[in-house]
């Protein structure tokens, strides 16, 4: 089966966003694309008998596409999958997964993926036909319906710092008797795969000094991912930031490495139980030269990944 692939992009967040903890920080909600099961018709079918079962499929962003959106149906129990819509099962293609078939659900013009375009909505209807009073030994029995979606999506996280002249720093500290602090500005957009950037260093930072920050990649969602490939996260630095020369070309020690004009992850990222281990980048703020007073500096990256989220079963009553 097709992986789908995320993107991640950290750009320019203006200061004063309105965000959720505080007067500088926004974050957008995991959920993204999502399944919502519908009752079943009838509600307990008996022994023999052909019933319906539905959830439906949405895309939850206001104004962003979901691309290669898929639905696997993994598991029927003893119910007999039959139709999906108004075709015989037998025209979906099946694919091997761990020695089982997982028959693609088709949307709209596309065969087995599609787009969903921002609050798109889709009704999956299944047609499966109950096990005989023989199969089920004349007792009462549960088929257990499992699905699963797919997709690719672009997350965002955007994050500025605030960069001040050596000058101005020390006529704020003889006017107020102490140094001046500031917040990063930090924008998550929506979907379960967050980036989080968290400085290290004292904010503002003093123009020629060092910048630390940590990049680690968290999974807020109720779906599965584990790792980044490698040559996936590509990660962007102001104009006029450096590396420090103690570094050896390396800001973010064996994990980035430099591809034209961005730094792009040399080595895997796992995510064990929902969080990556931080990645501690270090870089060296403008000169005076080109802060003459304070500026707010950003950073970007990209990020390609997978995402499978397992819909909550459709557990169908069978009566004898």
């Amino acid at each position: 089966m097709r992986s789908p692939a995320l993107l991640i992009i950290l750009v320019v967040l203006a200061a004063g966003c309105i965000g959720q903890s505080t007067p500088t920080t926004q974050i957008e909600s995991a959920d993204l694309v999502i399944a919502a099961n519908q009752p079943t018709v009838p509600a307990a079918p008996t022994a023999g008998s052909d019933f319906t079962a539905r959830f439906t499929v949405s895309n939850q962003h206001k104004d962003r596409v979901a691309t290669g959106v898929g639905v696997w149906i993994f598991d029927t129990g003893k119910c007999k999958l039959v139709r999906i819509g108004d075709k015989p099962v037998t025209e979906f293609q099946s694919y091997y997964d761990q020695n089982r078939i997982w028959p693609g659900l088709a949307f709209a013009a596309s065969p087995y993926r599609t787009d969903f375009a921002p609050g798109q909505t889709e009704v999956v209807r299944m047609t499966l036909t109950a096990p005989s009073t023989t199969e089920m030994a004349n007792l009462p029995a549960t088929c257990p319906i499992r699905y699963k979606v797919d997709y690719s999506f672009t997350a965002r996280t955007e994050m500025g710092i605030e960069v001040i002249s050596t000058n101005r720093l020390q006529e704020v500290e003889v006017q107020t008797g102490a140094r001046p602090t500031a917040e990063r500005t930090l924008f998550i957009g929506g979907g379960p795969i967050r980036v989080q950037l968290d400085p290290t260093s004292a904010l503002p930072v003093e123009t020629g000094r060092k910048i630390s920050f940590t990049v680690t990649i968290k999974n807020d969602g109720e779906g599965e991912f584990s790792k980044v490939d490698e040559g996936k996260l590509k990660m962007k630095v102001p104009a006029g930031m450096t590396v420090p020369t103690d570094l050896n070309g390396k800001p973010c020690g064996d994990f980035f490495t430099l591809s034209g004009d961005s730094w792009v992850n040399a080595r895997k990222i796992d995510v064990v139980q929902k969080v990556s281990n931080p990645v501690t980048c270090t870089f060296t703020a403008p000169g005076s030269d080109k802060v003459p007073i304070q500026q707010q500096l950003t950073f970007s990256a990209e990020l390609p990944y997978d995402y499978n989220y397992f819909g909550q079963e459709i557990a169908v009553p069978i009566t004898p």
